[in-house]
């Protein structure tokens, strides 16, 4: 609109005088450990509630997004460096480069499947993550992102820096990466300096 005027193919901007207001953001949801645990113990004949849980799991051990997850391999994917098994890439969402530990319960998934993940289409697995995280008694709608959150603020709790996380998760900027994990970086700051009310 802005151009049109400026290019006087339109006679007044429409929008001039307009204020959009901006809503709250909708805090993140992350499960916490005993969350996470409660999935990785929960037991079902349901083939594909397994296949859920597996996938779900995988991405909470690796951060991996939902469309880098269903193109991982682990010939692309997985490098030896420093001695260290890592998953790398760059994201299909913003062709950001990600270099990611492969935890051993990550890999065991892997390995239990076949090599191979046990891949459901997209929609599907959406809405079968609900019905998991109900079944296994989590309070919290479960996503794709919920995945990835929980997988971020693990790292973040076991004293990786918000940098390297935000590397991790190639997130294409910092502030991207403290806009999601701002409430548990604060509980870190407190945790971390509380030993300076002692000593002042």
């Amino acid at each position: 609109m802005g151009w049109a005027f400026t290019q006087k193919r339109i006679d007044r901007h429409p929008l001039a005088y307009t204020r959009f207001q901006v809503g709250k953001a909708k805090p993140q949801v992350i499960l916490d450990m005993d969350e996470l645990r409660k999935i990785e113990q929960f037991q079902t004949q349901n083939t594909t509630l397994l296949k859920v849980k597996a996938l779900f799991l995988f991405q909470s051990y690796t951060a991996l997004s939902d469309t880098d997850m269903r193109s991982f391999s682990y010939q692309k994917n997985v490098r030896i460096i420093d001695g260290v098994e890592c998953i790398t890439g760059n994201r299909n969402k913003n062709d950001v480069a990600y270099i990611l530990p492969f935890l051993p319960k990550a890999k065991a998934i892997y390995e239990e499947n076949g090599n191979k993940l046990p891949l459901i289409k997209q929609q599907p697995y959406n809405r079968f993550l609900k019905e998991l995280g109900a079944l296994a008694g989590i309070d919290k709608v479960l996503t794709t992102h919920v995945a990835r959150r929980t997988a971020g603020s693990y790292f973040l709790a076991n004293g990786v820096r918000m940098e390297t996380v935000s590397k991790m998760l190639g997130h294409a900027s910092m502030r991207e990466t403290e806009r999601v994990y701002a409430k548990l970086f604060n509980s870190q700051v407190i945790a971390e300096t509380k030993h300076l009310r002692e000593i002042s």
